[in-house]
């Protein structure tokens, strides 16, 4: 898990950067962004990327667990404390100027980053 769009020549929109910002810290949204790196399950763990890991035999299990302990806690505070957490990332998401994501679409355009992205599926496809 990840974010590996950098290593292949495309930028991240700043939807994507505000959300993961609100979940990870400056240094480990830093590294992931910016590096391109790729984590295992415990490695995403660690950094904040997911909350929790578990066995795919009980992934549903724990979902509908999760799910049921969630839909239990009153929905009126849960609203408001989760927009005043994610005030700032919307806030920024608005601000986002369209010059700003036309340079993010211009990456996905580049000669070079079309390259790296066939040659990302091919080996892909060749496994």
């Amino acid at each position: 898990m990840g974010f590996n769009e950098v290593a292949l020549g495309i930028g991240l929109p700043t939807l994507a950067v505000e959300t993961a910002r609100v979940h990870l810290s400056g240094p480990a949204l830093a590294a992931l962004a910016l590096e391109g790196s790729l984590l295992p399950p415990t490695g995403a763990l660690a950094c904040g990327l997911v909350n929790e890991v578990v066995p795919a035999e009980t992934l549903l299990k724990r979902s509908l667990e999760k799910a049921a302990s969630l839909s239990a806690v009153p929905t009126r505070g849960y609203a408001q404390v989760k927009r005043s957490l994610r005030r700032p990332a919307v806030e920024a998401i608005a601000a986002a100027s369209e010059a700003e994501t036309e340079q993010w679409l211009d990456t996905w355009f580049d000669e070079e980053t079309r390259l790296r992205v066939g040659e990302a599926v091919r080996r892909l496809t060749a496994k």
